[in-house]
């Protein structure tokens, strides 16, 4: 029994002496990883906002054997503008207290037994810099963080910022907080983060009237889960939502209520090309008690050139820098012209996009209420032009490979749409819905004469299709010349219609027209239309 217990004894000894050995040694470890995360930030961080500057560096490092202490400062430097000195630098000071790993005390009270290099438990401090801040969350750290490193390279956590409530004359803001849960891998590989806000109200005094203004948002969540992939482009889902955003003129007198906003996107990867949505939703809007409605405008993008699209981020990023300080020694942001390799660059990009045959749509567009819905398609292929287009017109034309639009107008939305406006306006709910049901359908008449359109039943719809070099309008075929003269027509005013709905005005019809006397009324033809 003895010699059982002895063995024990023996190997608990031991487990505790590599434990502490691990620890120590973990230590070193954590001190270099985190000079060598500070340079790199620093040196990322130049890149994108070199004005004004922001600067990370280690303040102290205080070692022991199971966790040590760090402290980091974050530096704002401002530039000089019109020929006064800069302001004094900005420092924000962040306390760190790092558990070693292995087995970091924190995890293993939570049950967590999985072995991480080290976990850091991070706060701002109070240094004058940031009184106000934690004056508005009562002496509680503004932003904290608590991350655990593992010995790969990833690490995952979570980031605090803390409720707070902020008070200035007439303006009030009151913040519940946020909690991001991050999972980030090596090197940046992938990044995971969602997040929560319960709720945010500011209330101010409005400079067009100086009424009191107030907006709400409430339950304001966002979800990423993106990994760099093709060019180096980060791919993957992003959504965030907002269950409802109030404006009002008092808290308790909502003007616009918007319900349900989601803004998503998607990208992927597909035989190599980019395949890019975006997407926005209302889900509904009442305007000063009326439900109106809500609607979605989907965005996407298909066959799209990875190198090309990284070249052309970067260019603008590059312009972006270049913007930025310009900004910081004039005082004002200027754009930059391209230099004549930049220019280049963006010519080879934008041709090896449209190389790759890339596709545009909007799918759809819609907006609906109570009594119908309107929608909007469009479905764009591209090309690039061959190297006869020199001019402009030409080069538009052989890129657009195919084009199809669909416009569907519901005659039912416009009467409620042109009712709500002219209720608000203080007419007679009855008179008003008999005025709108008049207007709708002295649109959906003005547009069929015009010939932009055609209406069956409650639906008023232009389609507009493109291919070769002709153009089919609501049915009616012809050279893409021929549609810019009428188009031109139309914009003009010259006509009663664009001439869609009737005959051409032949040589035949010009002379006779000529040729009969100015007190002689000549028959109109059904359609005027201005020839390219």
């Amino acid at each position: 029994m003895s010699k059982v217990v002895g063995t024990v004894v023996g190997v608990v000894v031991v487990a505790g002496i590599a434990w502490t050995g691990a620890a120590y040694y973990t230590g070193t470890k954590v001190e270099k990883e985190l000079i060598a995360s500070i340079d790199k930030a620093n040196v990322e961080l130049a890149k994108v906002m070199p004005v004004p500057g922001v600067k990370f560096a280690l303040a102290s490092f205080e070692r022991g054997v199971f966790s040590s202490d760090a402290r980091y400062t974050a530096t704002l430097s401002l530039p000089a503008q019109e020929g006064k000195p800069a302001p004094a630098p900005i420092e924000v000071l962040v306390s760190d207290h790092i558990e070693h790993g292995p087995f970091p005390w924190s995890r293993l009270k939570t049950g967590k037994l999985a072995p991480m290099m080290a976990t850091s438990n991070a706060k701002l401090e109070k240094n004058g810099t940031l009184d106000a801040w934690f004056v508005a969350t009562k002496d509680v750290p503004p932003v904290s963080s608590t991350f655990s490193l593992g010995y790969g390279g990833s690490s995952t956590g979570v980031v605090r910022v803390a409720p707070a409530e902020y008070a200035e004359g007439d303006s009030k803001l009151a913040f519940s907080g946020l909690d991001i849960n991050a999972d980030v891998g090596k090197n940046g590989e992938s990044v995971k983060v969602a997040g929560l806000i319960e709720s945010i109200v500011a209330t101010t005094l409005s400079k067009a009237d100086g009424k009191p203004l107030a907006l709400d948002f409430k339950g304001v969540s966002f979800d990423s889960d993106m990994t760099k992939g093709i060019a180096d482009l980060y791919l993957g889902k992003y959504s965030m939502t907002t269950k409802s955003l109030t404006i009002a003129e008092a808290q308790d007198k909502p003007m616009i209520v918007l319900r349900d906003l989601v803004q998503r996107a998607d990208l992927g990867v597909q035989n190599e090309k980019l395949n890019v949505m975006v997407g926005y939703e209302v889900g509904g809007v009442n305007y000063k008690g009326k439900d109106v409605g809500g609607g979605q405008f989907v965005m996407k993008g298909g066959n799209l050139d990875p190198a090309a699209l990284k070249t052309l981020n970067d260019l603008y990023r590059d312009m972006y820098v270049r913007a930025l300080k310009s900004m910081g020694s004039k005082g004002e942001e200027e754009m930059p012209e391209m230099t004549p390799e930049q220019a280049q660059a963006m010519q080879g990009a934008m041709l090896a996009l449209l190389a790759g045959n890339p596709t545009l749509s909007i799918d759809p567009l819609q907006i609906k209420t109570s009594k119908g819905e309107s929608t909007f398609n469009l479905n764009l292929n591209l090309t690039k032009p061959s190297d006869k287009a020199t001019s402009i017109d030409a080069m538009i034309l052989e890129t657009i490979k195919t084009l199809d639009a669909k416009l569907v107008v519901s005659k039912g939305m416009l009467a409620e749409i042109f009712t709500i406006a002219a209720t608000q306006e203080g007419a007679d709910p009855a008179q008003a819905a008999q005025m709108a049901t008049m207007q709708s359908e002295l649109v959906a008449g003005m547009g069929a004469q015009a010939g932009v359109v055609k209406v069956e039943g409650d639906k008023i719809t232009s389609t507009l299709n493109y291919a070769a070099g002709q153009v089919d309008f609501n049915g009616k075929k012809m050279p893409v010349e021929e549609f810019a003269g009428e188009v031109f027509s139309m914009v003009l005013g010259s006509g009663s219609n664009m001439g869609l709905s009737g005959g051409d005005m032949d040589e035949e019809d010009e002379e006779e027209m000529e040729d009969a006397p100015a007190d002689e009324a000549v028959p109109a033809e059904p359609a005027t239309r201005v020839k390219p």
